[in-house]
């Protein structure tokens, strides 16, 4: 039986040596989906070309099929761009907001012998912080304090995505590595110890 079996994959591989037409041309992604990250309020494009195309292109979101329009219905934002018949379908998402963040799949659909063949790819939205300030303190207020003492300065970043990296500077020098206790996150305590600010 399983020489059988190779005798088969041996002949179909060599009738699609010489029959350059037809069923035996496999549909291949010659540049499949690739996961990427933009900046909401930027434009996106999740990059999709087909070799030897036989079906239909399409694009799904989250597991829900955006049809097969180059123009996408119900997502005025949503397009699919590059020339159809050279087996480009790449997804350009225009203006992208935190909703658009997900998975994302171009699909060709089978056609005679030609089957299916479908790729996956992430678009990681990221959002830059709303604000950032140092609680209890004014923008740019002059801080003073008698040299011995410490004081706390407490940074808080809001709504960003993915969490902020938090770096503190003094006199335009980066200090946060040499502030003791210092931590990243969306808001941070360093205390320090012994110096005046001016």
């Amino acid at each position: 039986m399983w020489r059988r079996r190779q005798a088969l994959l041996i002949t179909t591989s060599v009738l699609c040596i010489f029959f350059q037409q037809g069923w035996c041309l496999l549909q291949s992604f010659r540049v499949p989906p690739q996961d990427i990250e933009a900046v909401a309020g930027d434009d996106a494009l999740l990059r999709c070309e087909v070799d030897n195309q036989q079906g239909k292109a399409q694009w799904t979101k989250n597991g829900f099929a955006l049809g097969f329009n180059r123009s996408i219905p119900g997502f005025s934002r949503f397009s699919m761009t590059g020339p159809e018949a050279e087996g480009v379908h790449n997804l350009r998402i225009r203006n992208v907001t935190l909703e658009d963040d997900g998975a994302y799949q171009c699909q060709v659909t089978p056609k005679g012998d030609a089957l299916p063949i479908r790729h996956a790819a992430t678009l990681t939205v990221l959002i830059p912080p709303s604000s950032i300030e140092i609680v209890g303190r004014r923008k740019n207020e002059r801080i003073t304090e008698r040299a011995g003492n410490s004081i706390t300065l407490e940074c808080l970043v809001k709504d960003s995505k993915p969490v902020s990296q938090i770096q503190w500077f003094r006199d335009g020098a980066d200090i946060s590595l040499a502030v003791p206790g210092m931590t990243q996150g969306t808001s941070t305590k360093p205390t320090i110890p012994h110096d005046p600010l001016n």
